[in-house]
């Protein structure tokens, strides 16, 4: 029986609750190659290649992805959907979310850091790099682009309560 209640309890165990990061620090060297654009823009520093579907809802890849399907999935995984009023970094942790005009396509996200730039990473390993264009107030990158990931879904926080995520 000890056994048994000892498997229970790892599987009651919930993943750590994501709480937003303010003045996040642009520091390229600290983060592993293989942590992607996701976990770079929710500073989950060293969580590996995660997909915005492994948190709360899930989300196949090969889905047809378009700009009205993304958005719903976001708000679903917990994410607050804001303006370019909400860009202060002290006082909210911004994403901004893009996906390619493919019909399977693909994601891409970026994070305003604490100096009010912005700065990605890229999915298939490599260290995160900051956008060459800054201003204050922080560039409108929604207007600015991604190359590769022509479509721009929207800005979205991390709520201050967080997002408690169901998969680890």
């Amino acid at each position: 029986m000890g056994h048994h209640s000892k498997a229970m309890t790892q599987m009651q165990t919930k993943p750590p609750l994501i709480l937003p990061s303010l003045n996040m620090a642009f520091d390229a060297a600290a983060w592993p190659e293989s942590d992607n654009c996701f976990t770079y823009a929710l500073n989950l520093k060293g969580s590996g290649y995660r997909r915005p579907g492994q948190l709360i809802k899930p989300f196949r890849m090969g889905a047809i992805l378009n700009k009205g399907v993304f958005h719903l999935f976001m708000e679903r995984n917990g994410f607050r959907r804001v303006d370019q009023t909400a860009f202060i970094p002290s006082q909210h942790h911004v994403i901004a979310a893009f996906i390619d005009n493919a019909p399977y396509g693909d994601f891409h996200f970026a994070r305003l850091d604490g100096d009010g730039t912005w700065s990605h990473k890229s999915g298939s390993g490599g260290y995160p790099s900051k956008f060459t264009r800054t201003g204050n107030p922080p560039a409108d990158i929604g207007k600015i682009g991604m190359p590769h990931y022509s479509v721009f879904v929207g800005y979205y926080k991390i709520p201050e309560t967080g997002i408690q995520p169901r998969i680890k």
